[in-house]
């Protein structure tokens, strides 16, 4: 989280300026490594906190709970962190509600001087 990585900084500042500003924030984390430690700062910001695992049967990951969840919180926009991860995400996500808004933090993506195409660096 913020005190880790400078992306993840970014992306903690993001969440604390949206809440500042009178937004309803939702933050779901898809590593629970974490969550322990992290999970208390982002609820005393006001900051609702899930994890992917709790959108799981089993092994499997369950559309229907988290079509159910993200239908019930009507969100407006997602906002997720890394490119890798918004592949995945986004299709889903789009499925779900066709109007959301994406957001892909580009903190992590290289563009080259003259070349139109980026790429990423895995950590």
């Amino acid at each position: 989280m913020y005190d880790r990585a400078s992306g993840s900084l970014r992306i903690f500042s993001i969440l604390k300026i949206m809440r500042e500003i009178g937004y309803e924030v939702t933050f779901i984390a898809v590593n629970p490594e974490l969550e322990e430690t992290y999970r208390p700062i982002l609820e005393e910001l006001g900051i609702e906190n899930y994890v992917v695992r709790q959108f799981k049967s089993g092994d499997t990951f369950d559309v229907g709970a988290f079509s159910r969840f993200i239908y019930e919180k009507n969100f407006n926009f997602a906002l997720i962190e890394f490119w890798n991860l918004a592949k995945g995400w986004i299709r889903l996500l789009r499925s779900l509600k066709k109007e959301l808004l994406i957001i892909v933090d580009s903190v992590k993506c290289l563009f080259h001087k003259g070349d139109k195409r980026g790429s990423t660096r895995e950590r």
